[in-house]
């Protein structure tokens, strides 16, 4: 018998994952015992590897300053988290997900603005995706509407990084909307239709709203008293970081006088190039109103209507812009008593 024969090889602590087979033909019948084998030794590497990155969360270094001794324990989180999605510890995983969270809002010295919002965006990606896969929905609502209300008080003050802040807002909508998507057509009985944050519809509106500011703020950039100021080109070319929300460096940083700022001048403009050809908003405002029209919102897709032909008139569009006034004229005598409630719609 092979089995006792490797008795004493079993015995020794190395030993005690060996799986034997009588030669290729008898390995099918013991792959189930062997993946079963390495799926527990795998967990118990995981489990290990997440109580030594634990422990970083409680160690102090006395020769670190605090914002290193914030900033480690910010890195320790994420480790902990991602190794708990290992583990399929959604729970475990969500915990160290918000403590990170917190600890990057909290703490300015950790690093600058654009790396902590970046993060912050990467963690509520995790988060949702948690959330829903966890099929809590409201959970993930309640922290979108956390992420939301962070990203709206961060960079208000303009300067170089002003569009970052509707950037970074039409993003998070557009990603929440498709994940609502995804969650109620596989499941669409966890969907509270009385919730509008939980409708994809309203996201893809508020996505396409910030998109239409970050394209004015593009326009601001680019013409007026209030343009960007020209980039040196000192420094040679940008080099972007290996890490998540860190800035990208100059190639020659010591040739040019401040290579932060340069960075961020060339990065808005680049932006600001961007965002004068941006077909995103129209494409946002299509998706909000076939989810209006799939929901029987009339007036919801009568408000996308008259926003799409607002952005048609301002991107030079005449002819599409009046068919779409026009349109919006002529169902005014089979308008909904709701039209009176929305801004938009009363000139119709």
């Amino acid at each position: 018998d092979p089995d006792s024969q490797c008795s004493a090889l079993r015995q020794q602590p190395e030993g005690q994952g060996v799986v034997i087979a009588t030669g290729v033909v008898d390995v099918p019948a013991k792959a189930q015992k062997l993946e079963r084998l390495v799926y527990q030794n795998a967990m118990a590497f995981y489990g290990d590897e997440e109580k030594r990155h634990r422990k970083a969360l409680t160690t102090k270094i006395p020769t670190l300053p605090q914002s290193a001794q914030n900033a480690l324990q910010v890195r320790a989180s994420f480790k902990v988290a991602f190794l708990s999605e290992f583990r399929r510890d959604a729970r475990g995983a969500l915990r160290s997900y918000i403590r990170a969270y917190e600890q990057l809002i909290k703490d300015t010295e950790v690093a600058d603005i654009v790396e902590r919002m970046d993060l912050c965006n990467h963690i509520s990606i995790r988060m949702y995706q948690l959330y829903l896969q966890s099929h809590d929905v409201a959970a993930a609502v309640h922290h979108c509407r956390i992420h939301t209300a962070t990203l709206r008080n961060w960079c208000v003050d303009g300067g170089l990084l002003a569009w970052r802040r509707w950037h970074w807002l039409a993003s998070n909508h557009q990603l929440f909307a498709e994940l609502l998507e995804s969650v109620a057509q596989q499941l669409p009985l966890l969907i509270d239709q009385a919730d509008m944050w939980q409708f994809p519809g309203y996201h893809y509106q508020s996505a396409s709203a910030y998109v239409s500011r970050l394209r004015r703020w593009a326009t601001e950039a680019s013409t007026g008293s209030t343009r960007l100021p020209p980039a040196s080109g000192d420094g040679g070319d940008i080099v972007p970081t290996a890490f998540v929300g860190q800035a990208a460096s100059l190639e020659r940083p010591e040739d040019c006088p401040d290579a932060v700022r340069e960075v961020q001048l060339r990065t808005a403009h680049a932006q600001a190039s961007r965002g004068n050809q941006d077909e995103r908003c129209l494409q946002l405002l299509a998706r909000a109103q076939a989810a209006c029209k799939e929901r029987g919102y009339t007036s919801g897709s009568s408000v996308c209507s008259a926003r799409v032909a607002e952005e048609y008139l301002a991107s030079g569009n005449l002819v599409a812009a009046s068919k779409l006034y026009e349109r919006l004229g002529k169902g005014t005598v089979q308008a909904p008593a709701t039209w009176s409630t929305w801004p938009i719609l009363r000139r119709f």
